[in-house]
């Protein structure tokens, strides 16, 4: 519910404030403020991550980010935006289906 997403994004900005570029922890966060139907955040936390460079230590998360944000921009018909997002993943990810 909307309590556990709140307590679940206090949390991980608890270990964001020591980590800022710990991507499961950025993935986190933004999947609680989506659960939280906190949409605008959660965009915000995805935009942060979208000019990291790909790390080979948490790929999946990252991935999963990048396509988090190409989900958002289509629904707000951004679609510049998510085609780069998805080429990000694919060029790090040739096998990514759903980046396809």
């Amino acid at each position: 519910g909307r309590r556990s997403g709140s307590t679940v994004a206090n949390v991980m900005i608890d270990i964001l404030r020591n980590r800022p570029d710990y991507i499961p922890g950025i993935l986190v966060l933004t999947l609680a403020k989506l659960a939280e139907r906190k949409t605008t955040e959660a965009r915000n936390f995805m935009k942060a991550t979208a000019g990291n460079s790909y790390d080979l230590d948490f790929g999946e998360e990252q991935e999963q980010l990048w396509l988090l944000g190409a989900d958002s921009f289509i629904a707000i018909q951004k679609f510049d935006n998510a085609e780069d997002a998805l080429r990000k993943i694919l060029r790090e990810n040739q096998s990514c289906g759903k980046a396809e």
